[in-house]
């Protein structure tokens, strides 16, 4: 009787437990080439005519061609990425002897953090650095493709030759972060330093080359309903992307700045750059305040208002003062500017329906307050360019009627506050509140 060895009809993909990688994700890309942004056709066929979608995903350990196991076929050499459920990295190889090395090598190899680490002169692939004095270089030894895993806070210091990091900037690593490295060539083909083409946070959010801000918290785009997954990457872009691949659900900001800036949402994974059908734009979420009761002092200042800011709505919510002095906004750079306004204000639903009161000292929210009358309404500034800030609002004055306020301001700086006066300096808050929305 002839022996007949029992093999498995599918290959099993394990995570950094050795237990099957449930739920992971598999990227196969051009041989020393990093995967995620240099993909190749994949088959579920010997035959390479039933294409496999990428990230091709796992179902206890096994690749899951809709929900049933399957094997994978390639047309020539490749890299291959492996990451868990959470998009954390697993292992990586930048060609088919290597996975065939790494697939079946275990843990990966600890290597000291140090001004210069070696990490192509190491035996495997797959490196843990360790300790937190900050790298500069990664030696010269340029044996191919590495993948690094952090295992504390250090810096990896950006350098333009020696070193290129996402961004150009340098990282503070945190525990559990993972880079890919290639060797960087120098015009002539030499290889002469080394690029990180892909840096990866513990948390599973990644950012693409030349966006080197982190997210540190999602609730932003959470809670206009993005819906975005830890897979998905973070770019930048000024306009809506024209060029290059993305998978649905990935998020291009327009600019770094803001709590939650502006920017698209990707429709579908592909190469196809039409708005409304494969981006969908969100605007920025204002932010707003802590309102302050307006029950005593003269004056309500709002300070530490971001650089960014292009639009501030002052709102005002049954505000009341001693006296009868109206209000003033005022808006300064570093401090309040007291003087250089244009401003006026008419009051609509009384006898003096029509007169103009105009100020040079700030925006009149209100031109008069009786006592006992109170004041509601919103006054908003918006930036039109040289820091020349011009407003506009409507009140309404429980006594007087309806106050139709305008003007405008040029600040010598950035704007970075605003203030809430009495248009006579004596008169006093006691009751009511105000607060101010940005965007």
């Amino acid at each position: 009787m002839t022996a007949l060895t029992v093999q498995p009809a599918y290959p099993i993909f394990t995570d950094t437990d050795g237990q099957p990688l449930e739920n992971g994700y598999i990227w196969i890309g051009t041989a020393n080439l990093a995967p995620q942004t240099n993909p190749i056709n994949v088959y579920w066929d010997s035959a390479l005519s039933q294409s496999a979608a990428q990230p091709i995903r796992t179902i206890n350990g096994y690749p899951s061609n809709n929900g049933t196991p399957g094997n994978l076929y390639v047309g020539s050499d490749y890299s291959i990425l492996v990451q868990d459920k959470n998009a954390r990295l697993v292992y990586s190889a930048a060609d088919s002897n290597r996975f065939a090395q790494i697939s079946g090598q275990g843990d990966p190899i600890d290597i000291a953090s140090a001004t210069t680490i070696d990490i192509g002169g190491q035996s495997t692939d797959f490196l843990r650095v360790t300790g937190t004095t900050t790298i500069t270089g990664f030696g010269a030894n340029y044996t191919g493709q590495k993948v690094l895993i952090f295992s504390g806070v250090l810096t990896l210091t950006h350098n333009a030759t020696a070193l290129i990091l996402p961004g150009g900037a340098s990282i503070t690593t945190a525990a559990g972060d993972s880079c890919i490295v290639v060797p960087k060539a120098s015009v002539s083909g030499t290889a002469n330093g080394w690029q990180v083409v892909s840096y990866q946070r513990a948390t599973g959010l990644y950012a693409k080359a030349g966006f080197n801000t982190d997210i540190a918290s999602l609730s932003g785009l959470v809670s206009r309903g993005l819906q975005f997954a830890s897979t998905n990457a973070i770019d930048l872009a000024a306009v809506i992307p024209t060029t290059g691949s993305y998978i649905a659900g990935d998020i291009v900001f327009e600019s770094t700045t803001g709590v939650y800036p502006s920017g698209w949402k990707r429709i579908t994974t592909g190469a196809n750059h039409v708005l409304g059908i494969d981006w969908d734009y969100f605007p920025a979420k204002p932010v707003l305040s802590t309102a302050v009761n307006t029950t005593s002092g003269a004056a309500i200042d709002f300070t530490s208002i971001p650089s960014w800011v292009k639009r501030v709505t002052v709102m005002f919510n049954r505000v009341s003062t001693n006296g009868t002095s109206g209000l003033l906004v005022q808006i300064g750079a570093g401090s309040i500017d007291t003087t250089g306004y244009i401003s006026g204000t008419s009051a609509i639903g009384n006898s003096v329906t029509g007169s103009l009161i105009t100020s040079t000292a700030g925006i009149i929210a209100a031109s008069a307050l009786v006592a006992a009358q109170t004041l509601s309404g919103a006054v908003s500034f918006i930036l039109i360019g040289s820091n020349i800030w011009v407003a506009s609002g409507t009140t309404y004055s429980s006594g007087t009627g309806t106050y139709a306020v305008a003007g405008s301001k040029t600040l010598s700086g950035t704007l970075d506050r605003i203030r809430i006066t009495t248009i006579n300096g004596t008169d006093t808050f006691d009751s009511g509140y105000v607060n101010i929305l940005y965007e």
